[in-house]
């Protein structure tokens, strides 16, 4: 083979990969990389193995050996520091580490890199949005929750029906609700649980498909105001969206799709039905 042929190499290393060759694809990209080290003046800003590199980083990413995917990657961003596919993939490598600092800066590279050369009109709205969502996934991680959530809220502006971003948004806030509750701070944790099934609702009506993960993640705000009492549930006044409740638990009906001061009772059988719902699907 060729190694001067990029496109070619590149086209035969992803072909390797869609049919699941991993060893064939290892010892491809292995053998090119050494190859053209050996080529002098190959090793060049502007004419390098950057595509192999990068390939070699993608497969121990995907084989979960993160060291090397790391090593590889940053060969190929030493290459060329404005491929943004190299910088993603270390990002996900750090992430996957639990690099979560080196991960951060790499998604917050991404992020600058998209905005210089204004690369978002050309992608779908999930691959532009992907590294802010993976930074907000990382402060969840590390116990940032509001930082986390205001990122996520940020995201859900720009893509209302962006289902990840809802999914990490309810568990920020279920995370956010049990530290308010382990602080003796009830009326914060049953706002937080309020907001939660606001925003997991919606996805669910929204999306193309029933997602049993958001349905679990609604019966756990649902059950997560157990320990409190009835009596500062019925004085917060807590609001359910109206499609949630079977028609003989409907109280009053608020002019924005809510059903108000909903009891705990009301509130814990729901968890129950929408524990029972993630289980059909």
């Amino acid at each position: 083979l060729n190694p001067t042929n990029n496109e070619a190499g590149a086209m035969l290393s992803d072909i390797y990969r869609t049919q699941g060759k991993w060893k064939e694809n290892l010892d491809f990209l292995t053998d090119v990389t050494q190859q053209t080290r050996a080529i002098p003046g190959r090793i060049s800003k502007n004419n390098s193995n950057n595509w192999a590199l990068l390939r070699l980083g993608m497969h121990y990413l995907a084989c979960e050996n993160f060291s090397l995917a790391i090593q590889n990657l940053q060969s190929a961003i030493r290459s060329d520091s404005y491929n943004i596919n190299a910088w993603e993939c270390l990002a996900d490598a750090y992430a996957a580490r639990g690099s979560y600092n080196s991960a951060l800066k790499a998604y917050d590279k991404i992020l600058k890199l998209r905005n210089d050369f204004k690369q978002i009109s050309t992608e779908t709205v999930e691959d532009s949005l992907y590294a802010e969502l993976q930074i907000a996934t990382i402060k969840h991680k590390l116990g940032h929750f509001s930082d986390a959530i205001l990122n996520l809220k940020e995201i859900l502006q720009r893509a209302p029906n962006y289902v990840p971003a809802v999914k990490i948004l309810g568990e920020s806030m279920l995370a956010q609700a049990k530290d308010f509750l382990d602080q003796g701070l009830s009326r914060n944790a049953l706002e937080n649980c309020q907001n939660a099934l606001t925003y997991l609702t919606s996805a669910v009506k929204t999306s193309t498909s029933n997602l049993s993960c958001l349905w679990t993640l609604m019966g756990e705000t649902c059950l997560m105001i157990h320990p409190i009492s009835k009596t500062t549930i019925d004085s917060f006044g807590f609001k359910i969206p109206n499609e949630l409740l079977p028609l003989e638990q409907k109280s009053i009906t608020s002019d924005d799709g809510y059903q108000m001061n909903v009891k705990k009772s009301s509130i814990l059988s729901l968890a129950s039905n929408c524990y029972i719902r993630s289980l059909q699907i």
